[in-house]
Order: structure tokens, then C-alpha cells, then sequence
């Protein structure tokens, strides 16, 4: 909640970073925002929280992954195609298939 608060503190100055005031373009105000976004992309595991600006104190955490698990976080591990282009699975999925050394 700490962080939370320390962001909504310092929001003009970082607003202020996005205003583009050669273009004449609207600049990004509080009053656009509707959802904050919270990633954590871990070496080890990732997941993430996000709240409705309307409601601060209602802080979503996700818990449920595909493989049924039911944590805050998820491994963070990818399983690519044999040509190693495209994602075949991630998270819990591609643990479970990972070789044994």
C-alpha cells in the first residue's frame, strides 16, 4: 500500500513526462486513468495486480493460472517450438513438461 500511496504522490511529475507540449496534443492527465498495472517479471516467477483507480483500497491480485494453480505467482518459464519460434506453453504447462537432468 506503501508504493500505491508514493505513486499517487508523485504522479504529476510523472505524467508530466509523458505531455508532448510541442505538439499541441492533450496531455495524459489523472482523470484518464482508469486501471493501474502492477507486473513482476521475476527470473523465477511472475504475476501481477492491478486496481481501478475509482477504488485504490480494492487492490486484484490474479491467483488463478492456466494448470489450475492457484498462486499469487507463476513460474516464469517458456517453452518454444522445436524451431524456437513461437510459444507452445508457459508457466505451470511448460514446467511439467521440462526435462529431467
Amino acid at each position: 500500500m506503501k508504493i500505491l500511496l508514493k505513486l499517487l504522490e508523485n504522479n504529476e511529475d510523472f505524467l508530466a513526462s509523458f505531455s508532448n507540449k510541442d505538439s499541441g496534443s492533450k496531455s495524459l492527465t489523472y482523470s484518464n486513468l482508469k486501471v493501474v498495472v502492477g507486473l513482476d517479471f521475476g527470473t523465477t516467477y511472475s504475476g501481477f495486480s492491478y486496481c481501478l483507480v475509482a477504488n485504490k483500497q480494492n487492490i486484484c491480485s490474479n491467483e488463478i493460472w492456466p494448470g489450475k494453480v492457484s498462486k499469487l505467482k507463476i513460474n516464469t518459464i517458456l517453452w518454444y517450438d522445436v524451431k524456437h519460434n513461437d510459444i507452445v506453453l508457459w508457466g505451470a504447462s511448460a514446467l511439467a513438461r521440462k526435462p529431467s537432468r
